[in-house]
């Protein structure tokens, strides 16, 4: 392969490795739907989304994540600031309500017995 080939693979891959996250700043709003998307670069591997309420104001900055403030999913809260991180794809939007697996599972498997013992 010639060089100019590899070096368009390894961007490629790069590229393709690349979380991608939201990036907005909303104060006194609710900013739960989020538009911009950004492709993170270097190293970063999560998303941030920092909320702080001062003086009954809210804001809500989501972003690509600081490899130094981010190596865990999760939210912390200290100083009346919640700060989020997460690793999955655009991950730093409006709060979702997650279902776990075995209540899928579950629900599936009522529906099929119920369907059979017809």
């Amino acid at each position: 392969m010639g060089s100019t080939t590899v070096l368009c693979l390894l961007t490629y891959i790069a590229y393709g490795l690349a979380i991608q996250c939201y990036q907005e700043t909303v104060t006194g709003g609710s900013g739960s739907n989020p538009q911009t998307k950004i492709n993170c670069t270097g190293n970063v591997n999560y998303c941030l989304k920092t909320v702080a309420v001062t003086a009954n104001v809210e804001s809500v900055v989501r972003s690509c994540g600081n490899p130094l403030a981010c190596q865990n999913n999760g939210c912390s809260t200290q100083s009346g600031r919640t700060v989020c991180c997460c690793n999955t794809e655009l991950c730093n939007g409006a709060i979702t309500s997650k279902i776990a697996p075995i209540t899928v599972i579950t629900s599936f498997l009522v529906l099929i017995a119920y369907a059979f013992s017809s």
